[in-house]
This record gives structure tokens, C-alpha cells and sequence, in this order.
């Protein structure tokens, strides 16, 4: 709720920014834009980049608390592959000067 009231729903916010900025391009290329149309070209412009960063965050804020949540389901495998290389990577004994120690402490 917080989100909501603060945020507003960004990605309609995205959307009616989008359609302003095609507007004015539109305009564009019919005219020269007077130097008020300039100005609001680029404040919306701004707009977008900032909405589209919040709208970023918060998909990346509602990804981590999913993952808090369920976890990550793949959880068994990865270890099952951690354990596996492990077990292949572990040095039984190191040969020094000829002789093979197995005491690696």
C-alpha cells in the first residue's frame, strides 16, 4: 500500500509519459517546437529515465522478497554439485621430495 501511494503505479506512469513524448515528436516533425515545448520535451524526457529507474527498483525489490520467501528451488541440485566438486577437488597427499605425505594438517 505504502508503494501505491508513494510510487503510484509506475508502469502506467511509464505509459502516459510515453505518450506525451510521441505527441511532441510527432509535432516535431510536422513544425519547429517553441522553446516552452523544448523545455517540457525534456523535463518528460527526465521523467521517464527517473519512473523507469523507480519501476526497475521495485521489480527488483519484489524479486528479493520472492526469493526470500520460496527460496531458491534449485537449492538441492547446486549443493549436490557443490558436494561433487568437492569431493573432486579435495587433496588426498601432496608428494614432497619423493615421499607422499597424507597428513595435510
Amino acid at each position: 500500500m505504502w508503494n501505491r501511494e508513494h510510487f503510484g503505479d509506475t508502469l502506467k506512469r511509464i505509459k502516459m509519459i510515453e505518450e506525451e513524448l510521441n505527441k511532441l515528436e510527432e509535432d516535431t516533425s510536422q513544425r519547429q517546437l517553441s522553446t516552452q515545448e523544448e523545455l517540457k520535451l525534456r523535463q518528460l524526457q527526465e521523467a521517464l529515465w527517473t519512473t523507469a529507474q523507480a519501476h526497475e527498483s521495485l521489480l527488483r525489490q519484489k524479486a528479493r522478497v520472492r526469493w526470500i520467501k520460496q527460496g531458491d528451488c534449485n537449492s538441492r541440485y547446486f549443493h549436490l554439485m557443490m558436494n561433487a566438486n568437492r569431493r573432486n577437488n579435495y587433496l588426498k597427499g601432496v608428494m614432497v621430495s619423493g615421499t607422499w605425505v597424507h597428513d595435510l594438517r
